[in-house]
């Protein structure tokens, strides 16, 4: 099943179906609590069951390829006839922050920094409304929403932000895993040498 099958207006309800359940089969793979498992299982065709316009919420650490995939997805979808746009958190930290160093420097991503961990919060909320925002407002059809997104917590905010909104969307989580050391190290020189 391509992710144009998950939006077609009719969309294939077996391939759905099975495409659901192995993603469920996946979230079970990573030693998961069986109760939590459970509410996940009957939560996941919420998520994405027959809604015309979709969410796609990358999730991974920083410099595994979240962006790239973002904007390979987008090109295809694109290609494919659909109204799409990718909403990055760290675009939205840039603009504000502007000429503030200190978002710049690695104690601003530490786990330990509160308040720069509410800032980030903020941004990425910020991205999300804005995403939200373009499918009511501009007809959009695929909504990727780029940031890190790697706690429970940021996730089941998305979720509940997304139902609450008036956008109807479908919400589906894609996650970029990568430990390859040398892929990595490329990745977090490339964005060094490009960043502002």
């Amino acid at each position: 099943v391509t992710l144009c099958d998950t939006m077609a207006h009719s969309p294939p309800t077996q391939e759905r179906h099975e495409a659901e359940m192995y993603a469920v089969d996946a979230i079970r793979d990573h030693d998961v609590d069986e109760d939590e498992y459970m509410r996940e299982k009957s939560e996941i065709t919420d998520l994405t069951s027959e809604n015309a316009k979709l969410v796609v919420a990358m999730v991974g650490l920083p410099a595994r390829g979240k962006s790239f995939i973002a904007r390979k997805i987008k090109a295809y979808l694109i290609w494919r006839g659909l109204n799409v746009k990718v909403f990055n958190a760290g675009k939205y930290r840039r603009m504000v922050l502007k000429e503030d160093k200190p978002s710049c420097r690695a104690d601003y991503f530490d786990t330990k920094n509160k308040e720069a961990a509410k800032q980030r919060e903020k941004f990425a909320m910020m991205a999300l409304s804005d995403m939200l925002k373009w499918f009511s407002e501009e007809g959009g059809d695929v909504g990727i929403f780029d940031a890190t997104n790697t706690t429970r917590k940021r996730r089941a905010n998305i979720v509940r932000v997304c139902k609450e909104s008036k956008a109807d969307v479908g919400i589906i989580f894609l996650e970029s895993i990568c430990d390859e050391e040398v892929v990595i190290d490329a990745n977090i020189r490339s964005k060094v040498k490009t960043s502002p």
